[in-house]
């Protein structure tokens, strides 16, 4: 069994394993994205809505 045939089980898993990383890396980059934005409009509307409050008590 020459050092290739040896290595081939080592080199696919290592494939495989820096696929499903760099997938799962895109996947939490775009799900921290989206759930930032929803804080950022969650924000947005409270202060809106505490300026209209304001503004009725004046």
């Amino acid at each position: 069994m020459d050092l290739l045939e040896s290595l081939k089980p080592d080199i696919i898993l290592y494939i495989i394993t820096c696929t499903i990383f760099t997938c799962s890396n895109f996947g939490y980059a775009a799900w921290l994205r989206l759930d930032n934005k929803k804080v950022q409009r969650y924000n947005m509307l409270f202060n809106l809505s505490t300026e209209i409050k304001v503004i009725k008590k004046l």
